[in-house]
């Protein structure tokens, strides 16, 4: 058997029987008759690199990408954990044209990272997001606006407020978003109060048409 295998192998190596095989570079390959070349077949590999300055632990998971014997097999996926800048992470990497790419990553304070490299919030996706239904939490809902307390703005002053900001009251600004992004749950919120606010001015306007047809139907008897 080659010098740097060992494990449940025989003098001659026989594909029906070797199934482990280690090297010395701490590395084990699991379903593979010959760890020491490029043609055997490494289903399952345990890999542990460490240097001066990065460490690093990885299950790889190994497929037949052409349906040809040993060359055929191919690293497709890895589980891996790696030191970084910012600490220690676990990572799903799979194969883009030959480099081993991490999709998803586990960083050290919780925080997942999705096709990124860092997550600042529990989680960080860089791309599309799709789902059956989102919830989030709020601290309040702006039923607040239909209170016979609430003070809503008359129309000359959400114009004078307009021309001035070039925004509606309490909505975020462009600049703001452009910088910080969007707060879905504030936006909502917001977006909601504005609605309740104009059907507040709708009833307002109704009210003052019903009174003008009023005079205007006593001026026409």
């Amino acid at each position: 058997m080659p010098a740097d295998l060992s494990g449940a192998t025989t003098n001659t190596p026989d594909a029906d029987i070797d199934r482990l095989a280690v090297r010395g570079s701490l590395i084990a390959y699991l379903g593979t008759t010959d760890a020491a070349t490029s043609s055997s077949y490494k289903m399952l590999k345990l890999h542990n690199a460490k240097s001066g300055t990065t460490d690093s632990w990885h299950i790889g998971f190994s497929a037949n990408t052409n349906n040809t014997n040993g060359t055929g097999y191919q690293e497709l996926v890895q589980l891996r954990t790696k030191k970084t800048a910012t600490g220690t992470v676990f990572a799903i990497a799979s194969d883009a044209s030959g480099t081993m790419t991490d999709r998803l990553r586990v960083l050290q304070n919780g925080n997942i990272a999705i096709g990124l490299d860092t997550a600042v919030e529990k989680l960080a996706v860089n791309g599309r997001v799709k789902a059956t239904g989102f919830v989030t939490d709020a601290s309040s809902f702006p039923d607040y606006v239909f209170a016979p307390s609430y003070k809503l703005r008359s129309i000359d002053a959400l114009a004078g407020f307009v021309q001035e900001h070039h925004k509606l009251p309490g909505m975020p600004s462009e600049k703001e978003v452009l910088s910080k992004g969007l707060n879905l749950a504030e936006v909502s919120v917001s977006t909601l109060e504005k609605v309740e606010e104009l059907s507040l001015y709708i009833i307002q306007l109704n009210d003052r048409i019903k009174q003008l047809e009023a005079k205007l139907a006593a001026a026409a008897q």
